[in-house]
């Protein structure tokens, strides 16, 4: 996920892009993108006062610097 987010950035990827990138055709039916995500979250933006990874409502997650 963190590659994929990086190698987008500071273009958002979308949950289907996420979703098929981690699972491919075989996606769970669960809400465990938004587990990762939160645990995703929880390492990157510890360290920063502002978030690096954000929720574009509607497109999908953002990975920024912390200087954009």
């Amino acid at each position: 996920m963190l590659t994929l987010l990086a190698q987008a950035s500071p273009t958002p990827v979308s949950r289907t892009a996420m979703t098929y990138h981690i699972w491919g055709d075989d996606p769970p039916e669960t809400d465990a993108l938004k587990s990762h995500i939160y645990s995703l979250r929880q390492a990157l933006d510890k360290p920063f006062d502002t978030p690096m990874l954000t929720t574009i409502t509607n497109l999908g997650y953002q990975l920024a610097a912390e200087n954009e």
